[in-house]
């Protein structure tokens, strides 16, 4: 096993400007692990959205996707619109 470099961790959605990053690791070791800190800022009321993508030089595994929801306010944002009728195959 070899050091795993962490190339970019970055934020993504259309709330993004509400999160930042903190303490973001550059490498993890073999049998490692790493931490860093999201900080969710939010503005307004209701359900906050953001992809966080972080790009490594793993072969098999070179990006890793990771959707957050956090809710800004006391409540989280209600559906727009009711469900549609459902078919399960």
């Amino acid at each position: 096993a070899s050091t795993l470099n962490i190339t970019s961790i970055t934020l993504s959605g259309a709330d993004a400007s509400q999160f930042s990053l903190t303490d973001v690791p550059t490498s993890v070791a073999p049998n490692g692990s790493a931490i860093f800190n999201l900080l969710f800022d939010g503005q307004g009321a209701g359900s906050k959205y953001v992809t966080i993508t972080i790009l490594n030089d793993d072969t098999s595994e070179a990006t890793y996707v990771i959707n957050v929801e956090a809710i800004a306010g006391s409540l989280a944002t209600e559906p727009s619109a009711q469900p549609t009728a459902l078919t399960f195959t």
